[in-house]
Parts: structure tokens; C-alpha cells; sequence
């Protein structure tokens, strides 16, 4: 008997995430049309107890499917996943973020036909939840219309794209890329979509923890933002590229990767001064600061953090670094 294709397939990379996925588990078991998902575990080569948890609950949940490979990084890991999706739709999940009980019910009233659902997430602190709003008004866009209507689009992985739209262009993350690596894929996948719906109904948790490689220096990583912003101006429609909020978008991920933490985290040696340096020495990123920095439409606040860096260069980062240690 064939079975019937299910609805969405979600792709869970785990790397040493024992520690959340009980709280994973027990809300994807008793998730509604659950009957109607694929649940896609890959271990990417955990030290942890995180493989065990994975088959013990693959050995009680028909709908998920766990995959264990070499530590190999979440983009090879989510690119396993990819190949093995059967459903209509996909969703990335980290391995240690979770989902709303009623995503799923959720994802299905939204979606539609469209080809991308962009919808807010639920910031997850230790004490409190903080929906994120999304930039842009609900409703169905093209891809230019989106972007025509946006002060900027929204890199955290809160999407569902259409699986045809994946596999028929067959499209993967870059495993050179280590930052921005999500965004980078869905300029990729927006090349070929129709349609994007924008909704409001938050059901994507993000975890926040302060500690993790998101919000602390990695060099060798961070350095692969450049990697992200040549993908992205070179597969681009360049209809899109003098959209101020596509300019904003990257700017945005370069400042994510910079700025945010090496200005809090400080430049206390060679290595994060060499990497900080080859990234505002880059001709794109270079390009991209100084667009935002002499557009007089920009938000007040970018301008002028692109205005300083466009003057001050590395020496502005070690200001602010040294402001930033005094304040602690």
C-alpha cells in the first residue's frame, strides 16, 4: 500500500542537544496532523546522549526518521535531510528550538498554494517569550512586491517553502557558508517562487541563548559572511539588487556577523581585527555600507551605523569594543 505524501516534512539537524529535545519530543508528539508529518532527525555527529534520545523516540513516533552522520555542520546536515523530504512543504527546525502544538494547523490555514510562508517568531528567554514582529504587512507578494514593501526581510528560520521548489531546482545550502547560511538559501529558493504569503500567527520558538555560536566571535565562520553576500549578489534578480530593502537585508547579516559581536565582545587580538578588516575591505560589503550610509531613506539608525563604519573602519570597532568593556 502506498503511502499517502505527507503534508510537510520537518528537518531537524541536532548537534549535542540532549539537553532540549525532551521538551522537542513531547511537544511533536502531541502535535496536531501529526499523522500528516515527516519528522527528519540527523544527528551531525553528537558526543552527547543526543543520538540515543533521537532513536528512542523514533522507535515510538512512525513520522520521524532519524539519520546519523560524521560532524559535518547543520548545512550538510539539513542538505541529508532535504534529499530524504517527502512532504509538500519543508520546514528547518533547529535542534534546540521548538514549535507551537498548533504549527502545523497553523502553517495549513496560511500557507495556501503560495510558495514561501514568512511568518514572526516567539523569542524564547529564560524568563519570558517575546513575539518578533515581521516588517512587512500580511498579505500574498511577489517576490518584488515583497521586497517593495519591506524595510527588510526577516533571516531567522521561520519559513516553509514548497518542497517542488527545492528539489525541482535542486537547491542546497552551501557547506562553505557558516553565516547567514538560512538567508543565502532563501534568495536562492526565491528566484523560482510565484508567491509568498506573509501571516501573523507566530508558531516557530527560537530559543535564545547568549552563549551559542550565533551570538559569539567565531572567526573562521563569521569570515564565510562573505561567502553569503557574493552567493546572493551572484544569483540574484537584478531587479531586486537596487531595492533598498534588499540592501538593508544584507547589510544587516554583515552587521549581524561584525558589529554585533565584536563590538561587544571586543577585538582582543590580531586574528579579530584581520577578520573584521577583510570584511569592510570586501568590494560588495564596501558597496552595500556605503549605500546604506548616503541613502537618505534609510532608517536613522543604520545610517549612521553605516556612516561610522564607512569613516572609521576597524579602529571604530576597537572604540566601540573599549566603550562596550566599561559598561559591563
Amino acid at each position: 500500500m502506498l503511502m499517502k505524501e505527507p503534508f510537510i516534512s520537518i528537518i531537524i539537524p541536532c548537534y549535542n542537544t540532549a539537553t532540549y529535545l525532551p521538551k522537542g519530543f513531547e511537544i511533536l508528539s502531541s502535535m496536531e496532523y501529526l499523522e500528516e508529518t515527516e519528522l527528519i532527525f540527523i544527528d551531525d555527529g553528537s558526543t552527547d546522549e543526543t543520538l540515543a534520545l533521537l532513536n528512542e523516540f523514533a522507535g515510538k513516533v512512525p513520522q520521524a526518521k532519524v539519520i546519523a552522520q560524521p560532524n559535518l555542520g547543520v548545512s550538510a546536515a539539513r542538505n541529508a535531510g532535504i534529499s530524504l523530504a517527502t512532504g509538500k512543504y519543508i520546514l528547518l527546525l533547529d535542534g534546540d528550538d521548538y514549535l507551537a502544538s498548533d504549527a502545523i494547523r497553523t502553517i495549513k490555514h496560511d500557507i495556501g498554494e503560495s510558495d514561501l510562508l514568512l511568518t514572526p517568531i516567539t523569542e524564547v528567554y529564560s524568563n519570558h517569550q517575546n513575539i518578533r514582529p515581521l516588517p512587512i504587512p500580511e498579505g500574498e507578494y511577489s517576490v518584488i512586491d515583497l521586497y517593495k514593501s519591506c524595510d527588510y526581510f526577516p533571516t531567522l528560520p521561520m519559513l516553509v517553502y514548497k518542497s517542488d521548489i527545492i528539489k525541482d531546482n535542486h537547491l542546497q545550502f552551501s557547506t562553505n557558508i557558516h553565516a547567514g547560511e538560512v538567508y543565502t538559501f532563501t534568495c536562492e529558493c526565491l528566484r523560482y517562487c510565484k508567491s509568498i504569503s506573509v501571516r501573523y500567527h507566530s508558531f516557530y520558538l527560537y530559543n535564545i541563548r547568549p552563549s551559542s555560536a550565533t551570538h559569539s566571535p567565531n572567526y573562521d565562520k563569521d569570515i564565510t559572511i562573505l561567502h553569503s553576500v557574493e552567493r546572493i549578489y551572484a544569483t540574484s534578480d537584478p531587479a531586486l539588487l537596487n531595492l533598498q530593502s534588499y540592501t538593508r537585508t544584507v547589510f544587516m547579516s554583515v552587521v549581524a556577523f561584525t558589529y554585533n559581536k565584536y563590538a561587544k565582545f571586543g577585538l582582543t587580538d590580531q586574528q579579530a581585527t584581520n577578520t573584521i578588516q577583510t570584511i569592510l575591505n570586501h568590494p560588495i560589503v564596501c558597496s552595500i555600507i556605503k549605500k546604506t550610509a548616503f541613502n537618505i531613506r534609510y532608517w536613522n539608525r543604520d545610517k549612521f551605523l553605516a556612516g561610522y563604519m564607512f569613516i572609521t573602519r576597524v579602529w571604530g570597532y576597537k572604540l566601540l569594543a573599549n566603550i562596550c568593556s566599561l559598561t559591563k
